[in-house]
This record gives structure tokens, sequence and C-alpha cells, in this order.
């Protein structure tokens, strides 16, 4: 439209003047599939859709009607499968996105790894210390992509902040803070109670990192990030 408007304004304009620009098709959609179905999972449903890339397959050992309903809402051509095997089986599926609660983690990524899958893992990659680095091993080692969940790391905001970081201006850092806010208690209310035990897993120490691993491992991510070292302790 702004190039019709410019040919009217200008009769001395020739069309033989206007270069004419091939636009690159844009690339094909990357199969994907989504393991594990809360809200963290339908998020990254929405989020790959606006990307033109809908999941082909959605994952979650809960079948649910009305709980895998709202993932279907989100993907309405993408199978519903309770075994991720499945969608590893799957020869075209290019790339996974694990979403399920963090103590559940390392063996999907390990076998989707093995499987040739390029892995998207929520952060933190598990709440025990030793899984982690075995997962990171695994991912280092790996012909495809892992990728953990760390996405401040490209925020624009973050990334922005990080280029003045890096001009040193600031001098030598001697302390920091960190504030995130949300209103939620992490509790979920159901009428199975194993069911209600499932979904709260965030609260039972033994499964879940607390606010600070699940939470502020996103925060300390950060400092390591902008001050390019790891935390003592």
């Amino acid at each position: 439209a702004g190039l019709v408007e410019a040919l009217h304004a200008e009769p001395a304009l020739q069309r033989s003047d206007v270069r004419e620009t091939k636009k690159e098709p844009p690339p094909p959609p990357v199969a994907t599939a989504v393991i594990g179905l809360g809200t963290q999972g339908r998020d990254t449903i929405s989020a790959l859709a606006k990307q033109n890339s809908i999941p082909r397959y959605i994952c979650d050992t809960y079948e649910g009607k009305i709980f895998v309903k709202k993932s279907q809402t989100l993907a309405p051509s993408a199978a519903f499968v309770k075994d991720y095997r499945a969608i590893l089986d799957d020869k075209s599926i290019q790339a996974v996105f694990v979403a399920t609660p963090t103590h559940k983690h390392k063996q999907i990524v390990l076998d989707a790894l093995q499987a040739g899958k390029n892995v998207y893992c929520e952060a933190p990659f598990s709440n025990d210390l030793d899984e982690a680095k075995a997962i990171a091993k695994a991912g280092t080692q790996a012909s495809t992509i892992l990728m953990p969940g760390l996405q401040w790391r490209s925020n624009a905001q973050h990334k922005h902040i990080y280029k003045f970081v890096k001009t040193g201006v600031l001098g030598r850092a001697i302390s920091g803070r960190a504030v995130w806010n949300k209103r939620t208690s992490w509790r979920t209310v159901w009428p199975v109670p194993e069911r209600e035990a499932e979904l709260n897993w965030r609260l039972d120490p033994n499964l879940s990192l607390g606010l600070e691993g699940e939470i502020g491992m996103h925060q300390l991510d950060i400092a390591s990030w902008y001050l390019k070292s790891m935390p003592l302790s």
C-alpha cells in the first residue's frame, strides 16, 4: 500500500525505478510435541502457536476430560497421548518441550535426547543436583540441542541491560537484590486426594526446591550471566 501511494504521489517516478525485492518464504514450521499439560505446558502450546508451530502431540499421564480439553483447545490438531515414548517413536518430531513437574524431568529428557530430538526443558532441570548434572552432561554430549527454560536470557529488557553491564561502568558489584511477585499460593484444590497431591507437588519438599529453586533460580541465573561467575553456595 505504501508503494502504491508513493507512485500516485510522485508522477515522475517510473515503475522501472522501483526495485522489486523478493521476500524469502517463511521456513516450514518445526514439528513439535509438548509433554506436561499444566499451566506451563499450556503456555508453551500458546507460544508455539504464535510461532506457527502448533504441536503435533500433547502428552500427560492424567487424562481427565476437562484437563485435556484445555490443551486441545489450544492445539486442536494435536494427538493426545499418555506415554511420552509414543512421541519419541515418531521420526517426524523434531523438538520436544518438557513441562512436567521438576522431579519428572530427568528420564524424559534423557530418552528424548537418545531418540535424537531437540529438547527444551523447563527450569530447573531437576530437584536433585546429581540428576541436574546428568541432564546437563547428556545435553553436551548429544548431537541435538538441549535448552534449559531460562527465559530471561531471551527477554529483551534483560538483554538490553546486559549490554550496559558489559561496558563495566558499574564498577565492581558488591551486592544485589532480586524481587519476584505473583499472587499465588501454589496450592490447588481437587476433589480426588491423589490428584490434589500431584498438583501440589511444589509444596512437597521431597519433590520441589521451593521458591528459591523453582523461582529464585531465574534471578540467580541473571546474576551469574551478568557477573560471569557462579554462586559459591
